[in-house]
């Protein structure tokens, strides 16, 4: 059967995300006029990939984005204590994808410390090794977040369209269209370099 798989929480600040989704889950669940899409699609949705930032965000800084693991700034040093180093890594920028290119730093003090390579975190490691194991099925991949009303397709690090760009954008419209109609809502399509700026 065909998957979806929705990710969310990324960035531990954005709240309302993982109130999307759990939005999402209990539609699929209790609204019978969607029944024909959990019985002919697998859903797979993650509703919070950045549980650490998001308790923080809660508990210390409102606006803390990354996640929580300290980064030393000696690599000599071995207590792991926020005097030694800074803290989180911006999963958003974790991915083997163009990593440590535009758009994020090297600095672990930065809000787009992107890691010490690839997947050093265990949170992108995990979805990363869930993708793979399920990449025959995967229809679609979405994450959310909570930044502006905008519907961003790939690639973000590049002003270069995707192969598939006007079927993403197809269905972009499509989507961006219905939640018009029932909340009004207007949402600006394209790539992150058209709309925000360029970021691997």
């Amino acid at each position: 059967r065909q998957l979806i798989f929705l990710v969310i929480g990324i960035h531990a600040r954005e709240w309302i995300s993982s109130a999307v989704a759990l939005f999402i889950l209990r539609q699929l669940v209790e609204n019978k006029s969607y029944r024909k899409f959990i019985s002919e699609i697998d859903w797979y949705i993650l509703p919070m990939i950045n549980a650490d930032g998001y308790e923080y965000s809660h508990t210390v800084d409102r606006l803390w984005r990354k996640s929580r693991k300290i980064t030393p700034l000696n690599s000599g040093r071995t207590l792991w204590d926020s005097s030694y180093g800074c803290e989180g890594v911006d999963l958003n920028r974790n991915w083997d994808w163009h990593w440590g290119g535009v758009g994020s730093s090297q600095d672990p003090c930065s809000n787009t410390f992107a890691g010490s390579h690839a997947f050093s975190e265990p949170e992108t490691k995990a979805v990363s090794d869930f993708i793979l194991d399920h990449k025959d099925r995967i229809q679609v991949y979405l994450t959310l977040h909570s930044y502006s009303q905008m519907w961003l397709v790939p690639w973000s690090h590049t002003k270069k369209l995707a192969d598939d760009y006007d079927d993403m954008m197809y269905l972009a419209r499509q989507a961006t269209e219905a939640i018009q109609k029932v909340h009004g809502s207007q949402y600006q399509l394209g790539t992150s370099p058209s709309l925000l700026y360029s970021t691997s």
